[in-house]
């Protein structure tokens, strides 16, 4: 079960969102607070480097949300997705390939209500996908 019952998210650029400044004008503003280490918080809450990291945000999206909510109480303006190895090579890994795009739409979803919440309050909070290599020369 996802984060939340919604249909799959459609993808939207932070420069299409009226309400939100695009990351070059955030960036004149002012500094931008990133999220940090997603691996080093899962590991953190006792999952374990031998579990895909990137698949939790099918298998526990609670424990990804809670991640993503602690580092918006830190002060964090911009939530990266837990999608960093979240591709057809690092998942195959894991027998996981066929559910890449699941995985990366959960993990957005996931990461932008957690910032669509905060966007109540006086701080905005955007949120971004996290890409890494494929582990692959």
């Amino acid at each position: 079960m996802l984060f939340s019952e919604k249909p799959p998210i459609e993808p939207r650029s932070i420069l299409d969102m009226p309400d939100k400044p695009s990351i070059e004008q955030a960036l004149r503003d002012g500094v931008l607070v990133f999220d940090g280490a997603m691996g080093t918080e899962i590991y953190r809450h006792h999952v374990f480097t031998n579990r895909c990291f990137d698949e939790l945000t099918l298998a526990d999206p609670k424990l990804i949300g809670r991640i993503h909510q602690d580092y918006c109480d830190a002060g964090a303006d911009v939530l990266t997705t837990d999608t960093f190895g979240a591709n057809r090579v690092k998942l195959g890994q894991y027998g996981l390939s066929e559910q890449l795009e699941e995985i990366c739409t959960a993990g957005a979803r996931t990461a932008r209500e957690v910032a669509d919440a905060r966007s109540g309050s006086s701080r905005k909070t955007t949120s971004i996908t996290a890409c890494g290599t494929s582990g692959t020369r």
